[in-house]
C-alpha cells in the first residue's frame, strides 16, 4: 500500500475551509441558487475541519479478486449524506463531467450543481484551485488530464443545507425541482424544500467521470476503463480512510486570493493506519446524460467493491426504474460469480470477457 500512494497519488493538498470561504467565496448566477446560498452562508460558521483534496492516477489491476464478505444495502432514494456511524468512513460519488464541479454557478441542478449548493465550500475549492493550479503541479480542479483519468477524493467538506428536489405536490414541486425544473421554481417553493443543517455536517466525496455517448455492445476497453476508475477510486478512498496521515505535499496557506504558501512540505509518507469501516455510496454512475446502462455500471462497480475490499457499499437506485436494474444486475453478478470463483477468487481477466459476453447494449442520454 506504501508503494501504490507513492506512485499513484499525484495531489494531496489541505485547505482552511474558512479561508476558501473568505479568498474564493463561491459565485452563483443562477436567482434562485444566490437565494439558497444567501441563506445558508448568511451565518459564520467557524470551522476546525481541515478540507483536503487529493488526485490518483489509475492504479495497476490486480490479477485476481478475494471474494471477501462485502455488505450490500439498496436504498430506492438520492444521497442524502447521513452523518457516519461510529469507527465507519462513508464515501458519496460526485458522477459529473471531467471539469470538477465545472458548472455550478449555473441554472442546471442536476447531480453536480446539487452536491455544490448543499456543500458550497466545493464551490470556493473549484475557483482556489484554479488559481493554485497555475503554480501547483496536478492541482487543476479535473477529473482528467489528457485521455488519462485522474479521480479526484475530497475529505470533510462541510455541508450547510439539504434541499429536497424530488416531487412532492403538498409542497408545490409536483414533478420535483431536479434538472432544469430548479431555476423555473419559484422562490417559495424552493424555500418550503430547503432545510438549513445548523451545525453542519461534513461529507467525503469521491469524483469519477464515466465513459459516455457510445453505442451498441459494451467494448472489452470500455468495461476495463469502467471497472479500472471504480477500482481505483475505491482503493484510494480505503486508504485516505484508514491511513488519515498522508503528508507527501502540503497545506496550503492563503495571505490573499493570489498570494498562497505552504506551511509545511514532506516528502516523506506519513502512515497512521487506523480501524474503519469503509462504506462507499454507489448510484447509476453516467446513465443520465451520458447514455450508461444501469445494469452494466451495476455489475462493474459490485465488481470494483468487491475487488478493492471495501466494508459496505449502499446503492441508491432513485426510483423504480433504478431499482430494477440494479436488481437485474446483482443478479447477473452473482450468476457470474458462481461461474468463475474458484477458491473463493476470481481472475479479473476471465471476469472481464464474461461481461463482455453479457452483450448489454449502451442506452441514450436522459437530457440532464
Amino acid at each position: 500500500m506504501d508503494k501504490t500512494i507513492k506512485k499513484n497519488l499525484l495531489s494531496y493538498l489541505h485547505f482552511s475551509s474558512d479561508e476558501l470561504y473568505q479568498f474564493f467565496p463561491p459565485i452563483f448566477y443562477c436567482q434562485n441558487k444566490k437565494w439558497v446560498a444567501k441563506q445558508i452562508l448568511e451565518k459564520e460558521i467557524k470551522n476546525k475541519e481541515e478540507l483536503i483534496f487529493s488526485k490518483w492516477s489509475l492504479l495497476s489491476l490486480p490479477k485476481t479478486c478475494e471474494l471477501t464478505e462485502v455488505e450490500i444495502e439498496m436504498r430506492e432514494d438520492i444521497f442524502e449524506y447521513e452523518p457516519p456511524q461510529e469507527n465507519e468512513t462513508a464515501w458519496y460519488p460526485n458522477y459529473a463531467a471531467k471539469e470538477l464541479f465545472g458548472y455550478y454557478s449555473g441554472s442546471l441542478l442536476a447531480q453536480d450543481e446539487l452536491q455544490v449548493l448543499e456543500h458550497p465550500v466545493l464551490g470556493s475549492l473549484r475557483d482556489c484551485l484554479t488559481e493554485v493550479s497555475k503554480t501547483v503541479d496536478n492541482s487543476e480542479p479535473t477529473t482528467g488530464q489528457g485521455s488519462q483519468s485522474t479521480p479526484v477524493l475530497i475529505m470533510n467538506a462541510e455541508r450547510r443545507c439539504h434541499l429536497s428536489v424530488e416531487p412532492n405536490v403538498k409542497e408545490g414541486r409536483p414533478q420535483g425541482i431536479y434538472g432544469n425544473r430548479f431555476a423555473r421554481a419559484s422562490k417559495e417553493v424552493v424555500k418550503r424544500a430547503l432545510t438549513i443543517l445548523d451545525p453542519p455536517t461534513f461529507s467525503n466525496i469521491y469524483a469519477i467521470e464515466a465513459p459516455k455517448y457510445g453505442s451498441g455492445n459494451y467494448t472489452l476497453s470500455q468495461i476495463y476503463n469502467l471497472f479500472g476508475q471504480c477500482y481505483t477510486v475505491y482503493t484510494a478512498a480505503k486508504i485516505q480512510s484508514t491511513m488519515p496521515k498522508l503528508k507527501n505535499n502540503s497545506q496550503i496557506r492563503f495571505n490573499d486570493k493570489e498570494d498562497f504558501n505552504f506551511l509545511d512540505k514532506e516528502e516523506t509518507i506519513e502512515l497512521n493506519p487506523r480501524e474503519q469501516t469503509v462504506t462507499i455510496h454507489l448510484g447509476h454512475w453516467g446513465s443520465g446524460a451520458y447514455g450508461g446502462n444501469k445494469v452494466m455500471i451495476t455489475i462493474i462497480q459490485l465488481l470494483a467493491s468487491y475487488t478493492a475490499g471495501v466494508d459496505k457499499i449502499v446503492y441508491h437506485t432513485f426510483d423504480h426504474i433504478g431499482t430494477r436494474a440494479f436488481k437485474i444486475g446483482l443478479k447477473k453478478f452473482q450468476n457470474l460469480i458462481e461461474k468463475h470463483a474458484e477458491e473463493n477468487k476470481i481472475s479479473i481477466s476471465s471476469f472481464m470477457f464474461a461481461i463482455e459476453n453479457l452483450k448489454l447494449k449502451w442506452g441514450h442520454s436522459d437530457g440532464n
